[in-house]
């Protein structure tokens, strides 16, 4: 999600500080599970700290990363009612503090403030971006598909991380989430770092953002490009 459409850039500053005073603060560690898919349920969260990832799992069983959201954005809003299964899990990234906010609490803070149409417009345009970049990964070559997945998560890295550069994943999860062998996402990790984009070490950093973001934004038909 760009940061700049996040839902507290979509209602303001005073309906945002009204809306955290409707849920319940809940922390969550790395890897930590805030909404199961085909779950029931009728509440949503609402990211005031760190970042999140959406995953699907489809019919062949095959895992789909389809975002990554940070601080200002809401997440489960759609299917909040409890009416229809989730269609996705969502994980933790970093250490995470969100909002648990109920169904009816939200649906009477929007309806007092004349909110609906903003909450539709963020909630179609998350889908058409988690479309748009299943599309670009599915074209993409590995380079620019790994490339992209770090630059987004970058993006939306928030004031209050310690080393907004670090990139809280696993060379494993980057595979999974991606749909790449271990192997191909090492050989990328490796070539990022050769060209200076990441730093050496155990731990994923950037070391050149401008750079990191031009190879996200690429083609993938670059044959230069793993």
């Amino acid at each position: 999600m760009n940061p700049e459409r996040a839902f507290r850039k979509e209602v303001g500053e005073t309906n945002w500080a009204e809306l955290l005073t409707l849920g319940r603060p809940l922390r969550f560690r790395p890897r930590a599970e805030l909404i199961r898919q085909g779950g029931y349920d009728d509440f949503l969260f609402v990211v005031t700290e760190g970042r999140i990832k959406v995953l699907h799992r489809d019919e062949d069983g095959e895992q789909l990363l389809m975002a990554v959201r940070g601080p200002g954005d809401l997440v489960g809003e759609l299917a909040k009612t409890g009416s229809a299964p989730r269609s996705a899990t969502v994980f933790a990234v970093d250490p995470c503090c969100a909002l648990r906010v109920g169904s009816a609490e939200f649906d009477h803070f929007i309806s007092r403030h004349g909110l609906t149409d903003k909450v539709l417009e963020y909630s179609y345009g998350k889908l058409r971006e988690s479309v748009a970049n299943r599309t670009r990964l599915a074209h993409a070559r590995p380079g620019a598909r790994i490339a992209r997945l770090l630059a987004d998560t970058l993006d939306l890295a928030g004031p209050r991380l310690a080393d907004s550069r670090r990139l809280p994943f696993t060379q494993q999860e980057l595979a999974t989430d991606l749909g790449l062998s271990r192997s191909k996402v090492a050989a990328v990790i490796a070539e990022l770092r050769s060209a200076g984009v990441l730093d050496g070490g155990p731990q994923l950093r950037v070391a050149d953002p401008a750079r990191l973001r031009e190879r996200a934004n690429r083609s993938g038909h670059d044959p230069d490009d793993l």
